[in-house]
């Protein structure tokens, strides 16, 4: 029975070992496209807010995966390319809404075992644009 748990502790513990990581660069994904969205509300153009957002994520992180030619190479974790993303500004919507999406996939290790997998996150949120009235001015 000792044995048992101490054996699910320990494929637990790896596999938190393995996938925290991933999950933990894919929040701050989310809260990169969170703050270009909220840049959205004033910034009007949405070329340079996509950009600057792709920009962004490829400096999130970066991680050793095998390269073409099989050896260990540096890459950055979040790769999205511009055609993938779709970026939707609705103004005739109420409110007026802006909707991104886009998917990316990232090399996850194995640790111990020198296995590699691939694994695809997504990302699909749409925002309120309208500006905030606070009331009248003092």
């Amino acid at each position: 029975m000792t044995l048992a748990l101490l054996a699910i502790l320990a494929g637990g513990g790896y596999a938190a070992w393995m996938w925290l990581p991933v999950y933990l660069v894919h929040i701050e994904v989310k809260t990169v496209v969170r703050d270009y969205m909220n840049r959205a509300v004033h910034e009007l153009d949405d070329a340079k807010l996509v950009e600057d957002m792709l920009h962004k994520l490829r400096t999130l992180d970066e991680q050793e995966a095998p390269g073409e030619d099989g050896a260990p190479a540096r890459f950055p974790t979040v790769q999205v390319a511009r055609e993938d993303v779709t970026w939707e500004r609705d103004l005739s919507a109420t409110p007026p809404s802006l909707h991104v999406a886009f998917g990316y996939t990232r090399p996850v290790a194995y640790p111990l075992v020198g296995r590699w997998t691939a694994a695809t996150l997504w990302v699909d949120l749409t925002s309120d644009l309208s500006r905030p009235d606070w009331g009248p001015a003092r």
